[in-house]
């Protein structure tokens, strides 16, 4: 080996020293970070219930505890989570802040604690991921959502765009926690955080079953409504129709009975009662579509407290009817 190539060799071998030396500095410092910030920390029952609930493994429960998790009221929450999000908001990882997460007491909502601590571990988790293992796995990520193409999914990356939010760090806690199915490489990737994902696929899929249904049941009631009111208005157009014809019918008549003429009277006047009963069954029927409408309206605004209630369960600065 010549002097110049073997001056390069030591060169680079120098320069992967110091490079490696750093990665091992920085390591070295989070374990020690990790060290201060859990050397006096003991999780409260409900902490360890959450990692048990969605089946952390030792790796994802001790970022989840370094991060001194949070169930909080709402007032506590909306403090501890200044958050810009159009979405609703259940949970915020605050870098060294910790983790927080709203306390959901709408028994219908089971789960949503479960899922959002895993969310926001997920967070913590994304944070850490290096230089490369963080390419390659933003890159499945973005794949996946590109294939998946799912409205609810796309409606919600909509929002989280909207916000000027990192949009592939939202996909890592987002698909890790709610989507059933995975590719391989994904799924694979998730299991150094949970031993059972489908516990908390499960989870999301229950709750989320709630919310589909509470808008379900509005909108039906909705379109009921909405076909009530039309066939009220056709109805009263018909109606007036037939009391425009019944009306010219009915002078025809007085002039046949006024003129004497009896006997076209008297044949003309079976034709005009039953027009006349008719126009009176039409009027019942319109008169029994109004009470069904106002029925309707009653329980249109049941399935809308319903799901304000829900929403606000969710999210407490919701204070009108929004879409679930």
């Amino acid at each position: 080996m010549t002097p110049r190539r073997r001056s390069l060799v030591l060169n680079l071998l120098f320069a992967l020293v110091i490079i490696g030396g750093a990665g091992y500095a920085v390591l070295q410092h989070q374990k020690l970070e990790d060290w201060w910030r859990l050397r006096n920390y003991s999780p409260p029952s409900s902490i360890v219930t959450l990692s048990d609930e969605t089946t952390m493994t030792p790796e994802s429960r001790h970022l989840f505890y370094v991060n001194h998790p949070a169930v909080e009221d709402k007032d506590a929450f909306y403090k501890s989570c200044q958050v810009t999000e159009k979405t609703a908001v259940l949970g915020c990882y605050a870098g060294n802040q910790g983790i927080f997460l709203l306390n959901v007491q709408d028994s219908q909502l089971n789960g949503v604690e479960e899922v959002t601590a895993a969310h926001e571990m997920l967070h913590a988790a994304y944070a850490r991921l290096g230089a490369t293992e963080k390419t390659k796995i933003d890159s499945l990520l973005n794949q996946t959502y590109q294939q998946l193409n799912d409205p609810r999914l796309n409606a919600k990356i909509a929002l989280y765009k909207q916000s000027n939010a990192d949009v592939t760090n939202e996909l890592h806690s987002i698909l890790g926690t709610e989507e059933v199915k995975l590719p391989p490489a994904l799924e694979s990737y998730y299991k150094q955080y949970f031993t059972d994902r489908s516990k908390i696929t499960g989870y999301f899929t229950a709750y989320q079953s709630v919310l589909t249904a509470a808008q379900d049941t509005y909108n039906q009631y909705k379109d009921q409504i909405n076909n009530t009111v039309s066939q009220v208005n056709a109805n009263n157009n018909e109606l007036d129709t037939q009391s425009a014809d019944l009306k010219t019918q009915q002078a025809q008549l007085n002039s046949l009975r006024d003129g004497g003429d009896l006997a076209a009277y008297n044949s003309a006047v079976d034709g005009y009662n039953q027009k006349v009963q008719a126009f009176n069954d039409l009027v019942d029927q319109t008169q029994g579509l109004i009470n069904q409408y106002k029925s309707l309206q009653v329980q249109l605004n049941q399935a809308a407290n319903a799901a304000q209630e829900l929403n606000q369960a969710l999210d407490g600065r919701v204070t009108t009817r929004p879409t679930i």
